[in-house]
């Protein structure tokens, strides 16, 4: 296996294992209404959410630093 096949395998497994937990997989599914909204329903069924209405990515934010 050269080296590109074995990079390439590396990212699959790593494509692999990501959870939501992961703040790109996270970033990801935020940005897409679909799959926000079915995450919402599977985590709060008792809420029973039919829509949502504006999704905003997540923003770094930076302030002062204190010393």
């Amino acid at each position: 296996m050269d080296y590109r096949e074995s990079y390439l395998k590396q990212l699959e497994e790593k494509w692999e294992h990501l959870t939501i937990t992961n703040d790109i997989m996270f970033g990801m599914v935020m940005e897409n209404e679909q799959i926000c909204l079915e995450l919402i329903q599977r985590s709060l069924p008792e809420l029973n959410i039919k829509a949502i209405s504006r999704i905003t990515p997540q923003k770094q934010i930076t302030g002062p630093i204190s010393a």
